[in-house]
């Protein structure tokens, strides 16, 4: 049982990526050293260094660590209240949670919708930016 249990979720994963590399081309590359665990979407990611490949044209951004062990795919909606100084991650900070709210770049400025829980806690919620620099 414990085969089936790992094999279902690896040939899972293994289909969404061969189906969003057929749809996500990814314009640029960005890397980013996050000092904190965090979530992009649901996806709870540990701190280290990340690569976030942008697809422009689709509004989607990928994030994978160096490993390969943790990747995630979002899609955004744009946002055109970006900061366009600065390539930057920006993370709503609460407690101990972290969760990306936006990517800022030349390249796409995207937000990314908060988890109902976390919007109940915008309140008592701080905005946490991390430099990108382009790989």
């Amino acid at each position: 049982m414990k085969v089936k249990s790992f094999l279902l979720p690896a040939v899972a994963l293994g289909v969404l990526f061969s189906i969003s590399s057929a749809f996500a081309q990814v314009d640029r590359s960005e890397k980013a050293d996050i000092p904190f665990d965090f979530y992009a979407g649901s996806q709870h990611m540990p701190a280290g260094t990340y690569n976030i490949g942008i697809d422009a044209e689709n509004d989607i951004i990928a994030i994978s660590d160096n490993s390969g062990k943790h990747t995630v795919l979002l899609v955004g909606s744009p946002n055109d209240a970006a900061n366009n100084n600065d390539s930057e991650l920006v993370f709503d900070h609460s407690g101990d949670s972290y969760s990306l709210r936006q990517v800022d770049s030349d390249a796409i400025n995207l937000a990314f919708s908060q988890n109902k829980g976390k919007k109940a806690e915008a309140a008592q919620t701080a905005q946490v930016h991390v430099t990108m620099n382009h790989s």
